[in-house]
Formats: C-alpha cells, structure tokens, sequence
C-alpha cells in the first residue's frame, strides 16, 4: 500500500509540474499575442494616420487646381477681351497698347497653365 501511496504522490508531483509547466507556456503565450496585437494596432493606427495626410493634402491640392483653373478661365477673358479690343481698335485704324496688354496676359496665362500642369 506504501509502494502505492508512493507511486500516486509521484504522479500527483509529475502532473504538478506539467500544469505548472503548461501554465507557464500559456502565459508566454498570451503574453506573446498581447504583443502582437499591440504592433498590429499601432501599425493600423499609423497607417489611417498616413491615410488620413494623404487625404488632405490631396483635397488642398485639389483646391488649389480649382482656383488655378478659376484665375486661368479669368485670364483667358481678359486675354479674349483683349483681342477683341485690338480687334476693334485695328478696325478704327487706332495702334494702341494693347498688344503689350495681350503679351502680358499671355504670359500670366502660360505661368498658370505651368504651375496647374505641375499640380496635376
């Protein structure tokens, strides 16, 4: 009955160890998995924050592609203006200014038409 009593308390201590053991390797890997959540949440929260800058760059470029476009429509009527005016003042035999109007305007046209083509 010794023998016996002796054989069970050396698996009862066995089977300690092992728990112990498993215990052990389950925390480590718990703690394992805490961290691999923690890099993937920082990485997800770095990348909506790249996203996020991407977005609004990309909406204050647009914006400014709109008032470029808006201010290159302005100097293409006061360019078409312009010329109307030459137009008119060529009829009536008068040789006015206008033409240095027109190269100024279409030099203000080209720089704009060169900043929205960098835009794009």
């Amino acid at each position: 009955m010794q023998a016996r009593e002796s054989e069970l308390t050396e698996m009862l201590t066995s089977a300690q160890s092992s728990l112990e053991a498993m215990q052990k390797l389950y925390t480590a890997a718990q703690n394992q998995l805490f961290d691999l959540q923690s890099t993937r949440e920082e990485a997800v929260a770095g990348r909506q924050e790249e996203v996020e800058l991407a977005a609004a760059e990309l909406e204050a470029v647009q914006s400014r592609l709109l008032a470029l476009e808006a201010q290159k429509d302005n100097l293409q009527a006061k360019l078409e203006a312009s010329r109307q005016e030459a137009a008119t003042a060529a009829a009536h035999g008068s040789s006015s200014s206008s033409s240095s109007v027109e190269d100024t305007l279409r030099q203000e046209l080209n720089s704009q038409r060169e900043v929205s083509a960098r835009l794009r």
